[in-house]
């Protein structure tokens, strides 16, 4: 890596934030690579000459404001998640112009997938132009002063806790699911609920700005669930949006469930599939003990998605894709 460090600002574990989640991926894939890694937010007593020569990972409104103050370096590279596009958005018309001539080198940290389209962005990927990283990153040279990095996001757990036996662990009868439910996906989960009662499993939803659970809670209650989902509402699906807890279900053991057209494209037959969410159901009760099926997703994740992957993936990018 060029540069002497790694430093992720904001959203800790501790803020509950949803996104607190992802910042612990980045800092456990950078510790295991052995880098020099920093977990930085508003709170901490720390020399801002850390920040020179550092490749620093953030999402837009951390620094914006939920904790205001990150130091800007003309020697590093900012990795910014969610920077947006759309100059008609009144909350945030122009968040380039908070690095532009500012630091050395910032790249808007976009989703990877077919597009996007919301009140931050709009666009949509042209592979012809958009280099192909990995199985999860994507890199294309921009036009206003800053590039694009295109990906998504990964499992909670490093290589070498992925244990292909672990798809043999006993299941209860259950269906745990650690997420937001709210205006986009809530007409999801009725059809889904029935057809969990319809099978003798119980539904248990966490919300995890409610109760914040940590990683290691959220694995044990996925690992013993019979059944695990991810249901995604109109925007994830136009997006083409492969998302997180998929990768972590399946890392766990877990059968991967979804009604997401973009997760099946990625698995293929090696998960259960269906557009609604009461067929999604019974397509993973069809599937829930095809071991060999589960262990071939399972490697999958653990070769290409974990966060050690995403930040190999910046650093080849900052590195090599100037």
């Amino acid at each position: 890596m060029k540069h002497k460090r790694v430093i992720i600002w904001g959203y800790k574990l501790d803020t509950g934030h949803t996104h607190s989640y992802i910042h612990y991926g980045y800092y456990i894939g950078a510790k295991a690579l052995g880098l020099d890694v920093f977990w930085l937010d508003h709170r901490d007593n720390f020399d801002p000459s850390l920040f020179h020569d550092a490749l620093v990972i953030t999402e837009h409104y951390a620094p914006l404001r939920v904790s205001p103050g990150m130091p800007l370096s003309k020697t590093s590279t900012y990795f910014i998640h969610y920077l947006g596009n759309r100059k008609d958005n009144m909350e945030n018309p122009d968040g380039a112009s908070l690095y532009r001539d500012r630091v050395g080198r910032f790249l808007d940290f976009r989703y990877n997938g077919y597009g996007w389209q919301d009140k931050n962005y709009d666009y949509k990927i042209d592979k012809d132009k958009a280099i192909k990283i990995s199985e999860g990153s994507r890199f294309e040279k921009g036009t206003d002063g800053y590039d694009l990095f295109y990906s998504i996001f990964a499992t909670d757990i490093l290589p070498h806790q992925i244990n292909l036996d672990d798809a043999n662990n006993k299941k209860e009868r259950r269906s745990f699911f650690a997420g937001t439910i709210r205006e986009d996906n809530q007409y999801l989960f009725p059809p889904f609920l029935k057809a969990l009662q319809e099978n003798n499993i119980q539904f248990i939803h966490n919300c995890p700005w409610k109760n914040p659970l940590s990683p290691d809670v959220i694995r044990k209650e996925i690992v013993s669930s019979l059944l695990t989902a991810d249901l995604r509402g109109e925007v994830w699906q136009k997006g083409g949006y492969v998302p997180c807890r998929i990768f972590k279900n399946i890392s766990y053991g877990a059968l991967g469930v979804s009604n997401s057209l973009a997760v099946q494209e990625m698995f293929g037959d090696d998960i259960a599939y269906h557009s609604d969410p009461y067929q999604m159901v019974y397509e993973g009760m069809k599937k829930i003990n095809d071991i060999k099926r589960i262990q071939k997703a399972m490697m999958y994740v653990k070769e290409n998605h974990t966060f050690m992957n995403r930040v190999q993936d910046m650093i080849n990018v900052s590195d090599n894709y100037v």
